[in-house]
């Protein structure tokens, strides 16, 4: 890596959300991190933290390259039925509804955590919006990575099927991590790929069945109705060689639809923009973790604050667009 990387002190737990379904957490404190509870009488700044919510198929490892170099305090959620999280076996315990439940339940259990950003992957970033739609406490900011709309999103029925495959078998995995999530073949090292099939492998096939039918198929997969009800600063940042979720989706669906949304576009990267260009994500996620920091302290008001007002002009070119993310256009 080309940035310098963060000593962390890491914890790793679980937290029962359901009778029998524990979802994994590891939590990154970096060693110069200034716990809630210390505020009174600690004079450094607190922090905020990142909460990372993984994509279909994958698990927290997707971000293992950002927390190397983050600054903030990381806090990673395998899903059920992901990475070594529990597996219900069964579809319906498996609803974008109930991901967003768990998610919900734990961020008020988070330790040391009062203000957080939420930074989802592909489907984590739509499970993030519906969680973001019910404006929880502490929430300062949403990122979403690559996302998933949340409005149906319909696949043609040959990559349907890739997707459904990428779960089966290990060479239907790496085909697609490298024919479809990857910016072109190649473009991942081996050691990533080996263990994004791995994981793919791993994932409860009930899941997949339940995240197929929701994430693109008819209105139970439909959430686009909470979207005007998210009111936190938001980044849509996207690979601009995604093969799965095309730029113009994110713009029309997501960036069009969330008020106040910027929008950045990465080169040379793909569906896997946490891997394939960690760097250029951490400095933008910096860089918006510090302007909703900000923000909050402008008591909420976007206009109000000089640092976010700057984060937006150097992302945003055209002067309507740059004030629909101030909050000084009408919705």
């Amino acid at each position: 890596m080309t940035y310098g990387r963060v000593h962390h002190v890491n914890e790793s737990y679980t937290f029962r959300v359901a009778p029998d379904i524990d979802l994994w957490i590891e939590s990154y404190l970096p060693c110069n991190y200034t716990p809630i509870y210390k505020a009174s009488v600690d004079p450094r700044p607190r922090q905020a933290a990142i909460v990372f919510l993984h994509d279909f198929g994958g698990s927290s490892y997707t971000f293992k390259r950002i927390i190397e170099g983050c600054r903030y305090h990381c806090i990673t959620v395998d899903f059920r039925g992901c990475g070594e999280s529990s597996r219900a076996h069964v579809s319906r315990l498996y609803s974008v509804e109930r991901m967003a439940e768990d998610i919900e339940k734990l961020l008020p259990k988070l330790e040391d955590v009062t203000e957080f950003i939420l930074a989802g992957h592909g489907m984590g970033a739509k499970i993030a919006q519906i969680v973001a739609s019910y404006g929880p406490e502490g929430l300062i900011g949403l990122a979403l990575i690559n996302t998933v709309p949340a409005s149906p999103w319909i696949l043609s029925k040959p990559k349907m099927e890739r997707l459904s495959g990428s779960c089966e078998t290990k060479t239907e995995a790496l085909d697609f991590a490298n024919g479809v999530l990857s910016a072109r073949p190649g473009s991942l090292m081996v050691s990533d790929l080996d263990i994004i099939s791995a994981q793919a492998l791993q994932q409860d096939n009930a899941l997949t069945i339940a995240w197929l039918r929701e994430g693109s198929e008819g209105k139970e997969g439909d959430w686009s109705g909470v979207l005007d009800k998210i009111e936190v600063p938001t980044m849509a940042i996207v690979g601009k060689l995604d093969r799965l979720i095309s730029v113009q989706t994110v713009r029309d669906k997501v960036y069009g639809k969330i008020y106040g949304c910027v929008m950045v576009e990465v080169e040379d990267a793909g569906h896997l923009l946490p891997l394939e260009r960690p760097k250029k994500l951490l400095e933008e996620l910096l860089a918006f973790v510090g302007a909703c920091v900000d923000v909050r302290k402008c008591d909420g008001s976007r206009s109000g604050s000089l640092m976010y007002q700057g984060f937006c002009m150097a992302r945003e070119s055209d002067h309507t667009s740059f004030m629909r993310t101030q909050g000084l256009e009408s919705r």
